[in-house]
């Protein structure tokens, strides 16, 4: 199966189709509805901590905190249960939650522009993910734990200075993985 790099854009877009079936942008709104809050778009919203009644919010299939000023997350993640994308991009996030690796469902991760210099090892339990987007981070090497993840078909680390041998070896390690790699840049978030 080829992936198609367009999946994010229509995830995206079908949340704003489907406004009326659980889609939230306030979160106040999204805390007196927490059943039936299906995406969640908290973007530029200038959080500096991760609202923690997310957690509550059982339903959730798409959580957006990009372009915040997050930088760190809370372990707990396993309550998102119905989580399938995840997008944290820009923000000033410098490690990223162990317990991510219990979000079952999620197949895209969307983490570039961040202050990231690793992934936890438990992230590769996340089986059914499919992206993670880490442009202009500085993760250099992949968790042995991701080996030969299953689903895995493409990875963005772009804007990363990465050596030749870690490339081959990430490429070796996960071979149906479409890697995007580039030389590093003084990229600013």
């Amino acid at each position: 199966m080829k992936f198609f790099p367009g999946l994010i854009i229509s995830i995206l877009f079908s949340t704003h189709v489907h406004a009326q079936q659980g889609y939230y942008e306030d979160l106040e709104e999204a805390r007196a509805n927490k059943e039936q809050v299906t995406h969640l778009s908290l973007r530029k919203e200038r959080l500096k901590s991760f609202p923690v009644e997310i957690f509550e919010m059982t339903n959730l299939k798409v959580l957006d905190l990009g372009k915040n000023k997050l930088r760190s997350l809370p372990e707990g993640w396993g309550s998102l249960s119905q989580l399938e994308v995840l997008i944290l991009d820009r923000n000033k996030l410098q490690a990223f939650p162990k317990s991510t690796g219990d979000l079952e469902k999620l197949e895209v991760l969307i983490l570039n522009r961040n202050e990231l210099y690793s992934l936890p090892a438990e992230l590769a339990s996340a089986r059914n993910l499919i992206e993670i987007d880490l442009w202009s981070n500085h993760i250099d090497m992949l968790p042995e734990s991701f080996a030969n993840h299953a689903s895995l078909k493409r990875i963005d680390m772009r804007g990363i200075s990465i050596s030749d041998e870690n490339k081959k070896l990430m490429v070796e390690m996960l071979p149906e993985v479409e890697f995007q790699f580039s030389k590093g840049c003084d990229c600013k978030p």
